[in-house]
């Protein structure tokens, strides 16, 4: 009895282990699933604080040291180091990198105050730029550039207002009132279209600038077309590229066979034809540099009418004897 007593105590506790166990089991695979959840909730805060990826604009070129790139130059390099968010010391040796050796050279001491005081500020280099090459009298010029400003001959209307308007930013007349924008923008009109348009509109300039831009582009779309109604078809200058010109279309009209035109540029082709093939040292047939006219593919299989010519050794104009027997070719070929 004491025997079968152990043995039921013994199984009892197995019972009791393997009880905790799978207690221990189901509070593992709950950790393991809380876990998990946690993990997808931090991946999904990671990808919504993650930046998307900022586009890098390209490398703006080194400046040399001319006053007018330097314009054109320094909103360049500022947009580089907004896109690649450059700052301090990286910022600074980007700069430096897009100076050209002399002018590398002249801002040496700003590198090496920067070094010394670990203050890297590229603001250093573009304060001393612009000191360099400072111009007190640019205001004035602009303004008598934009004041005197004249539409070329062969200006088109569309050029002559983009040049206008970038001449009204520099000389900083965009806030001028409109009637002083209009006068200065009509004053510079070619003479028909300014003509034009006085004799169109009585209140001309008490227009807005907008609506006296809108006016011109009228008046002027509606002189080329009556201009170019009475010119001649091949007289009509199209000012589209995509377009064919009629003159163009007349051009490129192969001729009718019959006429006396196409047999004479006929003629003069196939004599044209015959010289460079026999200068060249080539078929006469198809033109072809492999083969005399004698042995031909093409030829035999259109069963030509051409009389046969006597056989002769192939000639580059490489070969020792080609200037020598150059002069003989045209009596030697068919």
């Amino acid at each position: 009895m004491s025997d079968q007593s152990a043995l039921m105590l013994l199984v009892q506790q197995l019972q009791q282990e393997l009880q905790n166990q799978r207690i221990e089991i189901q509070s593992l695979r709950t950790d393991l699933n809380a876990s998990r959840s946690d993990v997808q909730q931090l991946q999904i805060q990671l990808i919504s604080r993650t930046p998307a990826p900022r586009s890098r604009l390209p490398d703006p070129p080194r400046f040399n040291g001319k006053p007018y790139t330097l314009r054109t130059w320094l909103p360049s390099i500022r947009a580089k180091l907004r896109s690649d968010q450059l700052s301090g010391a990286d910022a600074f040796d980007y700069v430096w990198d897009r100076l050209e050796q002399p002018q590398q050279a002249s801002v040496l001491h700003l590198r090496q105050s920067a070094e010394d005081s670990h203050s890297w500020d590229p603001e250093a280099i573009f304060s001393f730029f612009q000191r360099l090459y400072y111009n007190p009298r640019e205001q004035q010029e602009a303004i008598q550039r934009f004041t005197s400003v004249q539409q070329r001959d062969e200006e088109s209307l569309v050029a002559y207002l983009a040049r206008f308007e970038r001449l009204s930013y520099e000389a900083d007349a965009t806030l001028w009132p409109d009637v002083s924008r209009v006068t200065t923008l009509h004053r510079g009109l070619k003479s028909t279209l300014r003509q034009t348009l006085e004799n169109s509109s009585d209140s001309l300039f008490s227009l807005s600038y907008d609506e006296y831009i809108e006016l011109l582009q009228r008046t002027d779309r509606r002189t080329r077309l009556t201009r170019n109604s009475t010119l001649k078809p091949a007289q009509i200058q199209n000012s589209d590229p995509m377009d064919v010109a009629p003159a163009q279309i007349a051009s490129i009209r192969p001729a009718r066979p019959d006429s006396p035109t196409s047999v004479s540029s006929a003629t003069s082709s196939a004599s044209n034809r015959r010289a460079f093939r026999l200068y060249n040292d080539l078929c006469l047939y198809c033109g072809s540099d492999q083969h005399w006219i004698t042995t031909c593919p093409t030829r035999s299989r259109s069963n030509s009418l051409t009389p046969p010519e006597i056989p002769r050794t192939k000639t580059t104009a490489r070969s020792p004897t080609f200037s020598a027997r150059s002069a003989k070719r045209p009596s030697s070929k068919a």
